[in-house]
C-alpha cells in the first residue's frame, strides 16, 4: 500500500528478508535494531482505532523498539492493520499515512 506513495522499505530490513520467499517475514524481536535501525520512519500495526495490537504493544514495551532512532526521534506512527482486507482498511491506513506526513511537515 505504501510503496506506489513513494515510501521505501529500509535496506536493513531487505536484507533482512532478501532470503525469504516473499517480502513480509516475521522476524524475532531480538533482530529488530538489525533491520530497521536505519528507518527514517516506522508506521506500526493497529486495529481501525489507531490502537496497536498485541503483538505491537509488547514490543513497543522493549528497550530494543524504544532505542530505534526513528521512535527516538519520535517517527513511528500508527498506521492500519498490517494486511488490508479492503477499501475500509486501505483508506484508514492511507488517512494515517497522511497525518504522519503531516507531522513531519510541521515537525
Amino acid at each position: 500500500l505504501l510503496l506506489p506513495l513513494g515510501f521505501t522499505w529500509s535496506e536493513q530490513a531487505n536484507a533482512a528478508v532478501e532470503d525469504e520467499d516473499e517480502a513480509e517475514a516475521t522476524l524475532s524481536g531480538e533482530s529488530l535494531a538489525s533491520a530497521a535501525d536505519d528507518a527514517d520512519l516506522v508506521f506500526y500495526d493497529t486495529n481501525l482505532r489507531a490502537e496497536p495490537n498485541a503483538f505491537m504493544e509488547d514490543l513497543q514495551d522493549t528497550a530494543l523498539y524504544q532505542d530505534l532512532p526513528a521512535v527516538q526521534d519520535g517517527h513511528a506512527y500508527p498506521a492500519g492493520k498490517s494486511t488490508v482486507a479492503g477499501y475500509t482498511d486501505a483508506h484508514y491506513t492511507l488517512d494515517l499515512v497522511e497525518e504522519a506526513l503531516e507531522d513531519l511537515r510541521e515537525g
